[in-house]
């Protein structure tokens, strides 16, 4: 056991985790839970890390220390695959890019030769315009949801999604299509 939190230890220093292995997962942030992630998949020996919008839950500062882990593990020799749609985090960690619409690979280009405008053609079929117009206030629509309502159900929805990951964190990967089975089921 104290083996086992020595190698921790090293391959979290290694990469620039910053894991605490007597940390319970329960107590720490949604960034350090992703980097418990990461070190557990680095401890099994992966060279391939693949990460599916790594970033849709993380705050500003932990977009930041990702980054700049996922270019560490880059130097190290890993390999990662970043899933997202998010064009400023695709400059940040990325070579190359292949735009997947629709199930189907469109293209695979170099980064430093691709601008934004290109990549997000690619990604939707048609030219995509980055600039908006501000509508005059007495031309605005009215949200459909006062801002103190829409911030309360944007909370519940995060609370729920937590109980959901909470009832789930001990479920194997294996178990998963078992799972979901009972949930259609039911």
């Amino acid at each position: 056991m104290l083996e086992q939190a020595r190698e921790i230890l090293e391959l979290s220093e290694r990469y620039g985790l910053a894991v605490d292995p007597s940390a319970k997962v329960a107590d720490i942030s949604v960034g350090a839970q992703q980097r418990v992630e990461i070190l557990k998949t680095l401890y099994r020996g992966a060279d391939i890390l693949i990460f599916d919008e790594p970033t849709a839950v993380l705050t500003p500062s932990e977009i930041d220390e990702l980054m700049a882990i996922m270019k560490n593990l880059v130097k190290e020799g890993k390999s990662i695959i970043l899933i997202t749609h998010k064009l400023d985090e695709i400059r940040a960690v990325s070579d190359r890019v292949t735009v997947i619409r629709r199930g189907k690979s469109i293209e695979t280009v170099e980064i430093a030769g691709a601008t934004n405008a290109d990549l997000a053609e690619m990604m939707v079929g048609r030219s995509v315009s980055f600039k908006t117009e501000k509508a005059s206030t007495s031309t605005q629509k009215k949200s459909f949801f006062p801002s103190k309502t829409w911030l309360f159900m944007k909370t519940v929805a995060f609370l729920l999604l937590k109980i959901f990951h909470s009832m789930f964190e001990l479920v194997r990967l294996s178990e998963l299509p078992v799972l979901m089975e009972m949930v259609s089921l039911n």
